[in-house]
């Protein structure tokens, strides 16, 4: 467990690494009022404050406080005091500290303003911040000699903004076309082109806050993107992408008069919004690991492969992380449902994708888009070393469809994934037995208050 640092200033390298940052922006964005300071919870909810440009130095100073609890809400904002946390122990504060590299612009505001993303390393030996523990896993892996390049693939649906009003998801339409998509043309340049001043701006926004968005696909389900982010060397950093391009997503569309949806499975009869996560892992010589040199697969990748399908009913509650996460998971739809693995095949849970020996890597298909991208981080991280470490072997490729083929050793219901994550020795390791049994009882009580509610077919079936 690391040492308790909630209350202290940061460490003296990073402090000077910060105020550099914040001078060099001010220096090219003397017009900045305020800034947004961002925190990110254990839903992937992005939470914060605004202070005005006087106070911007001493943030990243000194840091900023915030109640502990502010990591354990539920997604609607409550604090559901899981294990004591919240009202039972006072709701006290702890430091959050900038973090280097993360002081970006906000092109999509009226009034010129900056963010920057926040953490908080411990609060009375607790690890809160999900940005914490995928940092350890990180640190896990580089004990065994190997570094990570990361990258995460963003699938999100454009609607119109009355989507909210009316409860149902409305396809958005185009300022060019006058249109709405429908039919969920896959790979369909003419939607890429309706929706082409929405895109250019993603681009621009992506551009000015250093987001390496790249490729842009237009997916099965109607207004349905995927954009992809480019791999980076630190998996920290391209977390961080993933969140905040989550967040610029929302807000440029928000601009545009749209609204970003990233929940999991907005339409049941469409294809659902993932999160794909490719990784390949490099040796002190920066050589890719999972490559044997001779332009085949090395005996790591297997390994790495067969500690992901090892750990991932364990890990469900953590890539499906509400109860429409799993309708996702819904046999013939290209979404596992097993622990299988393939080489180009789409329909397993990790995918080898055709590529030269340098790019040699895997792309892990289970987690939503509405995960917590530290979290699906940490996860990864441990099932890869847990193969590392105890030389396992995935089995035989799955060729051909096999997404019909559901696995009894999955859990695919909310309920019973939050009991096997919480009995898991695995994750109990990784998380600390205390995080784990607060994400656990959140995730009970927030299923309780879901279903404390009679929905239009109860009063339908049962009334009479």
């Amino acid at each position: 467990m690391a040492a308790d640092l909630g209350n202290t200033m940061q460490n003296q390298s990073q402090l000077t690494e910060l105020l550099e940052d914040l001078t060099e922006f001010l220096a090219l964005h003397p017009n900045t009022l305020w800034l947004d300071v961002l925190l990110v919870d254990m839903n992937g909810v992005i939470r914060g404050k605004r202070y005005p440009r006087s106070e911007m130095e001493k943030v990243f100073r000194k840091g900023i406080q915030f109640p502990v609890s502010s990591y354990f809400l539920d997604v609607t904002g409550r604090c559901l005091d899981a294990e004591g946390r919240g009202y039972s122990d006072g709701d006290p504060d702890a430091n959050c500290y900038p973090q280097p590299g993360t002081l970006a612009p906000v092109p999509w505001s009226a009034t010129p303003g900056a963010q920057v993303l926040l953490s908080m390393p411990t609060h009375r030996g607790l690890i809160v911040d999900p940005r914490v523990h995928a940092q350890g896993q990180v640190a896990a892996l580089q004990a065994l000699g190997f570094d990570s390049y990361t990258a995460f693939e963003v699938e999100f649906m454009l609607l119109d903004p009355q989507s909210k009003a009316s409860r149902q998801p409305i396809a958005a339409v185009s300022k060019l076309t006058g249109h709405a998509e429908t039919l969920g043309q896959v790979y369909s340049m003419e939607d890429i082109e309706a929706m082409e001043p929405f895109l250019d701006a993603i681009a621009e926004a992506s551009r000015i806050q250093a987001i390496p968005a790249s490729v842009v696909s237009s997916e099965y389900a109607s207004g349905q993107f995927e954009i992809n982010l480019e791999h980076v060397s630190d998996p920290i950093t391209a977390a961080d992408h993933c969140i905040l391009f989550k967040r610029l997503i929302r807000s440029v569309a928000r601009q545009q008069g749209y609204e970003a949806c990233f929940m999991a499975k907005p339409l049941l009869d469409d294809n659902g919004n993932g999160l794909h996560v490719h990784m390949s892992l490099t040796d002190s010589a920066g050589i890719n690991a999972f490559s044997n040199g001779q332009g085949g697969d090395s005996e790591l990748l297997k390994q790495a492969v067969a500690g992901l399908l090892s750990s991932l009913p364990d890990a469900m509650a953590l890539y499906a992380p509400n109860i429409n996460s799993f309708r996702r998971f819904k046999p013939g739809t290209f979404v596992p449902v097993g622990r299988t693995w393939g080489y180009n095949n789409r329909s397993v849970a990790v995918r080898i994708p055709d590529s030269e020996a340098s790019a040699r890597r895997f792309e892990f298909r289970a987690p939503g888009a509405d995960a917590n991208p530290y979290l699906v981080l940490s996860a990864i991280l441990t099932g890869v070393i847990h193969g590392l470490t105890q030389q396992l072997d995935p089995g035989p490729p799955a060729l051909g469809n096999i997404s019909e083929n559901v696995d009894a050793q999955m859990p695919l219901t909310w309920h019973q994934a939050i009991e096997v994550l919480a009995r898991s020795e695995l994750f109990t390791q990784t998380f600390g037995p205390e995080y784990l049994k607060i994400y656990c009882e959140s995730k009970r009580l927030e299923a309780q208050s879901f279903h404390d509610y009679i929905n239009d077919r109860e009063y339908e079936w049962y009334m009479l």
